[in-house]
């Protein structure tokens, strides 16, 4: 009996109802994953959030959260209410007719479709877990984050955070990698428009939080300077990301403390955001882990973590591989970095990268020439090259400036540029490391706004 035929055998024995049809199409067996998730898609384009929201709770212990495993690593950490808006987009863009713009200026976390969360759950470090919770509300006409708290004493906090990088979850994963980028990086600017609401008893301190990897891949806490807000009282707080020593940002959030005792009440988020051009310097931390690797998405034969001195070596046997990081929220920056190559036809930095095919590249090339290249899909574009004497292991310093349809390429004193008028133009992506049937490496990388 083939999948289809199981997932059609529950919509006929549940029509109307999403938790049996889900009963139905898992005990079923086969392919219970692929069965499930078309069967829910079906049934929601059906019943709509009604259908859902019938019978158990389906919606607060996924709180919206998605894992698209992706060269583009930075669609990778998701959730329900980003890719709502994207596949609607889609359907405009077919039929030709205007996009819908995100809410509130585009802010990554606006809350916008009823009951949504992003992501947000109360988190480990929160004390009275049976006092808080977490959900989407509807407040004067707008749709918010809300964080209920009850007697919140002056010794209790509450921790309420969404993922921005793979959790330690994913290395229980049986068969498919987690193929991801952070979305939050140091140098960044966060954004957050909170209310506390006019009932609360006393006045709470509010803090943003992110948590980065650190020894051993431990969550380490980042907090910003408290905010004190009374009953009522609404205020945006801004706050540039810390150095996080080369490691990713795992989670962004806000702590709530009381400043009295046995507080009751409630925190509304209506946004949060950031911007800005991340301040970075990527290499091997000191201190032990893995997940600082894991942040790059890994399309070569090896990506090795420690064997080398490098902080970044790889190898491709046959054809160009690379290596990720960063996402398409990145336009104008600069990235340079230490470059070898050690065996192989060519190797280099590439900028605007949007994926396996799609990016700006500055390659060294074994046949002595550096080369601007632009790489869209199947076809690769020599976009300026230079004559330039190339040595197997030497290091050679590169580096790539994109700032708007500007591509500024360097190695060592040599330099290639190009304005990108075509209709293949790249605005926005992040980083990455190629090399082209051999090996090459990098001590670091560092990324800086274009100048």
């Amino acid at each position: 009996m083939p999948n289809h035929a199981l997932m059609i055998m529950a919509l006929l024995y549940a029509p109307h109802d999403f938790s049996k049809g889900q009963m139905i199409v898992n005990t079923a067996g086969w392919d219970t994953d692929c069965n499930a998730g078309n069967l829910g898609c079906l049934h929601g384009i059906m019943l709509g959030l009604d259908g859902l929201n019938q019978g158990p709770d389906w919606r607060g212990p996924l709180a919206d959260r998605m894992l698209i495993s992706s060269a583009d690593g930075g669609n990778s950490i998701n959730d329900a209410v980003k890719m709502a808006y994207y596949i609607a987009n889609l359907g405009y863009a077919l039929a030709g007719e205007a996009l819908l713009e995100l809410p509130k200026s585009g802010a990554q976390f606006h809350f916008s479709l009823p009951g949504s969360t992003q992501g947000f759950q109360i988190a480990e470090g929160t004390t009275q877990l049976t006092n808080v919770g977490v959900k989407g509300e509807h407040h004067n006409g707008v749709e918010m984050l809300s964080i209920d708290f009850d007697k919140l004493t002056m010794n209790s906090e509450v921790f309420c955070t969404t993922p921005t990088f793979m959790s330690h979850e994913v290395l229980k994963m049986r068969t498919y990698d987690l193929m991801a980028t952070p979305l939050l990086y140091s140098g960044q600017r966060l954004s957050a428009q909170i209310l506390l609401q006019s009932d609360t008893q006393g006045d709470v301190e509010v803090s943003l939080l992110i948590r980065c990897y650190g020894l051993n891949d431990k969550l380490v806490d980042h907090e910003s300077e408290a905010a004190t807000f009374s009953a009522g009282q609404t205020a945006s707080m801004d706050w540039t990301v810390p150095d996080c020593g080369s490691q990713p940002i795992a989670e962004l959030g806000v702590v709530i403390r009381s400043k009295g005792s046995a507080q009751t009440g409630r925190v509304l988020i209506d946004r949060i955001s950031w911007s800005g051009t991340p301040k970075l310097f990527l290499t091997r931390p000191e201190e032990p882990g893995d997940f600082w690797h894991r942040a790059w998405v890994n399309g070569v034969d090896v990506f090795t973590a420690q064997k080398f001195k490098q902080s970044f070596h790889i190898s491709q046997e046959r054809g160009e591989g690379i290596i990720i990081h960063g996402t398409r929220q990145w336009t104008d920056y600069e990235v340079s970095g230490d470059i070898s190559l050690h065996l192989g036809k060519y190797a280099g930095l590439t900028a605007r990268t949007q994926g396996l095919r799609r990016f700006y590249a500055a390659r060294i090339t074994r046949s002595g020439n550096f080369e601007l290249v632009r790489t869209f899909d199947e076809k690769t574009t020599v976009l300026a090259t230079s004559k330039f004497p190339v040595e197997l292991d030497k290091i050679f310093k590169l580096s790539l400036r994109v700032s708007g349809r500007h591509v500024h390429a360097q190695a060592d004193d040599v330099n290639l540029a190009f304005t990108d008028q075509s209709p293949e133009a790249m605005l926005n992506g992040g980083i990455g490391l190629i090399v082209a049937d051999g090996a090459a490496s990098a001590l670091f990388f560092n990324v800086s706004e274009a100048v």
